[in-house]
């Protein structure tokens, strides 16, 4: 891979869809070159059974607004790796491939909902901490400009999962909440890369929220050439 990709989603029509059990939203995710050029489409179907009692299961167990995301960033990761490692659908095709969530994969839509991915986490030996509180954080260390959290807070934080967050949001602004139960951490603001005024609902810059969402894949870096003085 040498360029840049921008994969965006688009919502399934139902009746256009094939009849299957309904346990999650099918949906495209569309690839575009960095300039603007479609390329080629995945759908991502919905599961047949016995996947579908599988995801079915998981819905019971965490919430539709759980599992649909997790969906989306599992399938999001799969079309990431097919843009590293290939092979890619013919270009500019106007139709889609298939990729279908099989049972093999359910445990990996559960990992998914089971742990947050966020590049704002900080690790300290034992310790983790948000590296974006807002500047009215009572709970951020000023000397540091760390706030404590765990991963069951982040869980439940509303800055959307690395997995399926739009790269076109950045800057986010993470507040300490203080209540009778302990301090949980929620999305106060955040910097849009496009300026849409969508960022207004930071929490919702996530796939099948925005229309504006986009997922940027850049070129692997090239490995760094090590010099020997003679």
């Amino acid at each position: 891979m040498t360029q840049s990709y921008r994969i965006r989603f688009r919502p399934m029509e139902l009746q256009s869809e094939p009849s299957r059990p309904i346990v999650w939203h099918s949906f495209l995710l569309r690839v575009y070159l960095a300039g603007g050029a479609f390329q080629f489409a995945f759908r991502v179907l919905h599961a047949e059974v016995p996947t579908g009692l599988k995801i079915e299961e998981l819905t019971r167990r965490y919430g539709q607004a759980e599992v649909q995301p997790a969906i989306i960033g599992w399938a999001i990761g799969k079309v990431e790796q097919r843009l590293y490692n290939g092979p890619l659908p013919p270009e500019g095709t106007s139709k889609f491939e298939e990729l279908e969530l099989r049972e093999a994969a359910v445990p990996e839509v559960e990992q998914l909902l089971l742990q947050k991915t966020c590049a704002y986490q900080v690790s300290r030996g034992r310790e983790l901490f948000c590296s974006v509180p807002a500047s009215t954080d009572e709970t951020a260390d000023p000397s540091s400009g760390l706030a404590p959290t765990s991963r069951p807070m982040c869980k439940v934080c509303d800055l959307p999962d690395d997995r399926y967050r739009c790269s076109q949001l950045t800057h986010p602004r993470v507040m300490g909440i203080r209540a009778m139960t302990p301090t949980g951490r929620r999305l106060t603001g955040a910097y849009c890369e496009i300026n849409s005024p969508n960022i207004q609902a930071p929490s919702r810059c996530h796939a099948g929220r925005h229309d504006c969402w986009e997922y940027i894949v850049e070129p692997p870096a090239e490995p760094k050439k090590i010099g020997f003085v003679r």
